[in-house]
């Protein structure tokens, strides 16, 4: 008996800590979890932001990139080497998530400077009309979910 509840029990952690990896609900596959940091008080992972808007603008068409609106919320693992894999993403947009291109775009083509640590890296994006607003997340046990860098860019 005691060993079918150990079981169990080792399974729902297991299954728990696995789910718990993707911070936003549309979650994608094919990235390497098996260690990471999250953000805390400061951005490890360092990226140019106008390079940033700029790689993820580039995966848009023309009338994407004129007519998306409000918030994008991006999950991204950033390695030691600067790459990155989209873990999870939530769209709040008024443009689908699969106008957007955006899982082989961020594999592909995002690069950051290299990091001491594999972490993960949470973005705000906030789509107006002529500007992007950037914000990156950081997370621990005193603040919760709070800002830790903000930013706006005039969309080209």
């Amino acid at each position: 008996m005691i060993k079918k509840t150990f079981l169990l029990f080792s399974i729902v952690i297991l299954q728990s800590s696995c789910l718990a990896q993707n911070i936003y609900p549309e979650k994608f596959s094919d990235c390497n979890t098996d260690h990471f940091a999250l953000e805390s008080d400061s951005c490890t992972a360092k990226i140019d932001m106008k390079y940033l808007a700029k790689t993820i603008l580039s995966s848009f068409d023309d009338r994407t990139k004129s007519k998306i609106k409000d918030v994008l919320s991006l999950q991204i693992v950033v390695d030691t080497d600067g790459r990155s894999c989209l873990l999870s993403l939530e769209n709040k947009t008024n443009i689908k998530t699969a106008k957007l291109n955006l899982k082989k775009n961020i594999d592909e083509n995002l690069i950051w400077n290299n990091s001491s640590n594999k972490v993960s890296a949470l973005i705000i994006l906030k789509f107006n009309s002529n500007s992007i607003q950037f914000k990156r997340i950081g997370i621990n046990g005193k603040k919760g979910f709070h800002v830790i860098e903000e930013n706006e860019i005039l969309k080209e």
